[in-house]
């Protein structure tokens, strides 16, 4: 096995290419496992070395944008698209042409096609004088190479059945600024579809694409044995452990990892730079960078998972980033890498909200009998004047204060004169009454109590995305009134003016996972009881 790059080492790699063999070449994504693509039989020794499955087609790397139209049939969008990316990390799926091998397009009639924007693959492609198809050059399910000594590690010892090494060229192109695979993008119909994202975002893509979708096979599973693109299968870019995504917020993350490592013998945990100190230290723990960089996440990704891999865990816990941006892709490859085995953690298992009187709180009451800890909005609003006392007489001014304590009707006063102030508290005071809950609920967390949250302005305050599911209650109005009648004491002209200042039913419904109807003429047991399934249904549900 020769590995470097020197001048000559890759003209002899090109040369090879060229003859029929193949070679590991540095591509600004992962390393490829590279052959000529116009040969079937040079294609084949690829499928070989990696143990790559017959029905994953293959991606066809070209030198010269010029060189598209030589194996694929583009439309007008795939040269905008080439205009605007290439080269670049940007893969696109096209009627191929005839030249191009059935092996290489796994029968298809279509064929994907990149121009890497790495110097040294475009010069190797250039100097064979052909199109190299070239998948990542790992064993296949394995961990996508970032480095040449990535690629050595995977086949330094491995020969065919008369022992001939299976590769005899790496070239050595440094770590690559990627660390993830191709955007792959399909231009096979009227309407653009993500197969694969990757540093080219979706956002980046709709600039040019308005009408682009996402492939459901991006972030669900998919049952199919003729995959468009590389990188649709379930397993993939996967360590030898048992693998666990781990998604949520990083202290209730950071609990379940703590409290599940020790069912296991040598666990480890990959996370973010942030979340380092929340790990016990008994735990071996590897960062591969901010959550608020995922490009750095993508760079790291696959050279983590292989370092952790290489030190023979028996669990590896990796922290799931936002979906976003490049952090889709990254998302992407960890579903695969986990099989899907996602565990989601949220502070409140369930959020109820709902307008006044629809009975919300008597519902939370009837869900205690089933383990869950009520934490009551209502009343931690007083407690959060406390934190924030400060801060509200700095925007409201000092006159709301009476021996350093908020008077809530003056504060009422000033607060509510103008929308914008109203805001404002509502903003300062919400942030506090958050703070405060999911401080309970982290200590409840850790003894393992699920906890639910009760609060009328969930959706203003943001709780949403703490809440695995949320539940808006409703009730007739005439219903809501005589409730709030008998319980708060009031006039039917106050207790309309409520309502006036209340948004719609509909607000809450639309923004909830399930409503309920707490009317009287459904018992309570029966209406947790629909919750409880729900919730189980999306604990068991899609990835997103």
């Amino acid at each position: 096995m020769k590995i470097g790059k020197g001048e000559d080492l890759i003209k002899e790699a090109a040369e090879a290419l060229k003859n029929g063999d193949i070679a590991a070449i540095p591509t600004e994504t992962v390393y490829g496992l590279a052959a000529n693509a116009l040969s079937e039989t040079a294609v084949e020794k690829i499928f070989q070395a990696k143990g790559r499955p017959q029905n994953n087609p293959l991606i066809v790397h070209i030198s010269e944008i010029e060189q598209m139209e030589l194996y694929a049939r583009p439309d007008s969008r795939a040269f905008l698209l080439a205009e605007k990316f290439w080269p670049g990390p940007l893969t696109m799926i096209m009627q191929k042409r005839d030249i191009i091998p059935d092996k290489v397009t796994a029968g298809l009639d279509s064929v994907a096609i990149r121009m890497p924007s790495d110097a040294i693959a475009r010069k190797i492609i250039s100097l064979a004088g052909v199109p190299l198809a070239a998948p990542s050059a790992n064993l296949s399910g394995k961990p996508s190479p970032t480095k040449a000594e990535h690629v050595r590690n995977d086949y330094l010892d491995k020969t065919d059945k008369n022992g001939t090494p299976l590769l005899r060229w790496i070239i050595d192109g440094g770590e690559c600024t990627c660390g993830v695979e191709s955007t792959v993008v399909s231009l096979l119909d009227q309407i653009p579809v993500l197969l694969r994202p990757g540093f080219i975002t979706l956002k980046q893509l709709q600039q040019y694409l308005p009408d682009i979708c996402i492939a459901p096979g991006v972030v669900e599973k998919i049952n199919t044995d003729k995959p468009l693109s590389p990188g649709l299968v379930h397993r993939h870019y996967a360590a030898d452990a048992d693998t666990e995504g781990v998604d949520g917020e990083s202290l209730f993350s950071a609990i379940y990892i703590n409290r599940e490592k020790n069912r296991y013998h040598k666990p480890a945990v990959m996370c973010f730079d942030e979340e380092k100190m929340l790990f016990d230290p008994s735990l071996r723990v590897i960062s591969y960078g901010s959550f608020q960089k995922p490009e750095i996440l993508a760079k790291n990704l696959f050279d983590k998972l292989r370092e952790l891999d290489q030190e023979k865990h028996d669990k590896i816990f990796i922290r799931i980033p936002s979906p976003d941006g490049v952090g889709l892709a990254v998302y992407n490859r960890l579903l695969r890498s986990c099989e899907f085995h996602i565990t989601r953690c949220f502070p409140f298992e369930i959020g109820l909200t709902g307008q006044s009187g629809a009975g919300k709180g008597t519902l939370a009451k009837a869900l205690e009998n089933y383990g869950f800890f009520h934490i009551d909005g209502d009343l931690l609003v007083e407690a959060a004047y406390e934190d924030v006392t400060e801060t509200l007489a700095e925007q409201f001014g000092s006159e709301i204060l009476r021996n350093g304590k908020v008077i809530r009707k003056k504060l009422s006063e000033i607060a509510f004169s103008s929308r914008e102030k109203t805001e404002l508290l509502n903003t300062i005071v919400h942030e506090a009454i958050m703070n405060r809950a999911l401080t309970i609920a982290a200590e409840k967390a850790k003894k393992q109590i699920p906890c639910l949250f009760d609060g009328a302005a969930l959706f203003e305050a943001k709780a949403e995305k703490y809440c695995r599911t949320v539940v808006t209650v409703v009730a007739p109005e005439e219903i809501r009134m005589e409730r709030i009648r008998k319980r708060d004491n009031l006039t039917e002209e106050k207790i309309f003016r409520r309502f006036a200042c209340q948004k719609e039913e509909s607000f809450y419904s639309q923004k909830a996972d399930i409503t309920v109807i707490n009317d009287g003429k459904t018992e309570l047991h029966e209406l947790c009881k629909n919750i409880l399934k729900y919730r189980e249904e999306q604990k068991n549900g899609s990835s997103l």
